[in-house]
């Protein structure tokens, strides 16, 4: 995500790992670190896989197939243990199409960053999400 890439020297100064990130980010949070493009289907190490995200190429979620895991940042929020979608201009017409094309793979759990409790969530919650009406925060 262009605002989280505040952290990817850190990153690479603690763990020497290769660097993947957006392909634009927000003039306060430029990295030193070169960054491997990320795009929908992107193929990373441990194969992983970048999924669309619907929001401009703001968001990325990853998909973990050997691990049946997607991983968001914000997209997804959870609120008092329910999980819910981030309100945004595009919800109805793009991010909840999105976010209902990601029930066609495998997954059982949902790992998210905004969490007021638990950040590892299961597919039945991230489907709940989807029927509920947007996060206004």
């Amino acid at each position: 995500m262009p605002d989280h890439v505040r952290d990817i020297d850190l990153f690479m100064r603690r763990y020497g790992a290769r660097a993947f990130g957006p392909m634009f980010f927000f003039p306060d949070d430029v990295s030193k670190t070169r960054l491997e493009p990320i795009m929908a289907d992107s193929r990373l190490p441990g194969g992983l896989v970048a999924l669309y995200d619907a929001r401009g190429r703001l968001e990325t979620p990853v998909w973990l197939p050997g691990h049946k895991v997607i991983v968001f940042g914000d997209v997804l929020t959870e609120r008092k243990g329910e999980v819910r979608v981030w309100n945004s201009r595009w919800h109805e017409t793009k991010e909840l199409p999105a976010l209902r094309a990601l029930l066609q793979l495998p997954f059982e759990r949902v790992i998210m960053s905004h969490c007021d409790e638990d950040p590892v969530h299961t597919r039945t919650e991230f489907e709940h999400a989807l029927e509920l009406p947007p996060w206004e925060g």
